[in-house]
């Protein structure tokens, strides 16, 4: 006789925050929590491009993981709740951690709200958390007026934050006692009213309090607060930065030090004719495992959650970079970034594919 699984509404933490600020480093540090305590864990990640760093990486993790490609969970929301779908009947998880793109904000009005509405027994939300920059809140961000609404560079930032319940303020490893202070000082600015946890997502210090609050009840839905937004200024801001996601496999004459390949990717980035790279990613994979590594501001970290892996004379290489710049400026980039990488290790690019895009003017499918 077949087994029938009794189906539960799946926990969904929704992570929002901006680009860089760290989030998939900590979606996937909480998925081991999680999954350690026995959870079944699943996640679903979004872009506007397609070919995700943060999707292959996640799946090489071993985790169930939808994605929603091409425009934001607002902007598709069909699309969105199709992925909740598929999940939970592929493996009914206990938890769905779900990260919107990180130049998406409203999302109270535009994804909490109308999941709520319409497919609360599917999904019951559990948290919704933003994570912020600390080393840039401490840093350029504290001295910028960011609560000025009709600034196209801030107004993705401060929305994200005023809309917040819950604000995670993060790489305080990489702060001094000062700085967090001065980060701490700067968000609370622009919202006095969310709670506000101080953590690294790279060493998992300050997870126990975030635990704490995910071992609680669901959060009450009826005490978020929709923001005010005016969207032509947010379709401004998010027109400002080009996205660029590209992909090839490079055939070397000799095994190469895969780490040593992404170091000299990312430091192509410390390059003043890109602009702002408000955040550059890379999946390198082999036949014996992957590696991410990502540049923020220029600052390269490789994520702790994946091992170094032994040398190989074939590397696949999976590069989103997003900056505030034209997407032309970042194709040129990378083909010169090519023409470097042959010379340097002698080896050959094949199977390039990429696709750069400025995002279009956002248009919720709902914003109650």
């Amino acid at each position: 006789m077949e087994q029938i699984v009794e189906r539960h509404a799946s926990r969904l933490i929704l992570l929002g925050g901006f680009l860089g600020a760290g989030k998939t480093t900590f979606m996937l540090r909480l998925a081991g929590i999680l999954t350690g305590e026995g959870n079944t864990v699943a996640l679903i990640t979004n872009d506007q491009g397609e070919q995700l760093v943060d999707s292959e990486f996640a799946r090489a993790a071993g985790y169930e993981v939808g994605e929603v490609s091409g425009s934001c969970f607002c902007c598709n929301f069909s699309e969105f709740i199709n992925n909740i779908d598929a999940i939970i009947l592929k493996v009914n998880p206990d938890y769905i951690i779900a990260e919107p793109v990180g130049s998406c904000t409203d999302l109270v009005s535009t994804v909490i709200a109308p999941l709520e509405k319409f497919h609360r027994r599917k999904a019951v939300l559990h948290s919704f958390l933003v994570l912020a920059d600390g080393l840039r809140f401490a840093g350029e961000y504290g001295y910028q007026d960011l609560d000025e609404k009709e600034t196209a560079g801030s107004v993705l930032l401060s929305h994200q934050i005023k809309e917040a319940p819950v604000v995670l303020i993060n790489k305080c490893d990489l702060l001094t006692e000062a700085q967090k202070a001065s980060a701490f000082k700067s968000l609370e600015r622009l919202n006095s009213s969310a709670r506000f946890i101080l953590l690294s997502a790279s060493t998992g210090e300050g997870f126990e309090e975030v635990m704490r609050l995910l071992r609680g009840d669901p959060m009450d839905t009826h005490s978020l607060t929709s923001v005010d937004i005016d969207y032509d200024v947010y379709a401004k801001a998010e027109a400002e930065y080009g996205w660029y996601n590209g992909s090839w496999d490079l055939k070397f004459s000799k095994p190469e030090d895969p780490s040593a390949l992404g170091i000299f990717i990312m430091q192509s980035f410390y390059n003043l004719d890109l602009n702002e790279v408000a955040h550059a990613k890379i999946q390198l994979l082999t036949e014996l495992g992957s590696m991410k590594i990502s540049f923020v501001m220029g600052v390269i970290r490789a994520d702790e959650s994946a091992m170094l892996i032994p040398e190989s004379d074939s590397i696949s290489v999976l590069l989103n970079i997003r900056a505030k710049t034209s997407p032309q400026n970042i194709e040129d980039h990378v083909a010169e970034l090519l023409e470097g990488i042959g010379r340097e290790f002698q080896c050959e690019t094949e199977n390039y594919k990429c696709n750069s895009l400025i995002p279009g003017a956002p248009k919720p499918t709902y914003r109650f």
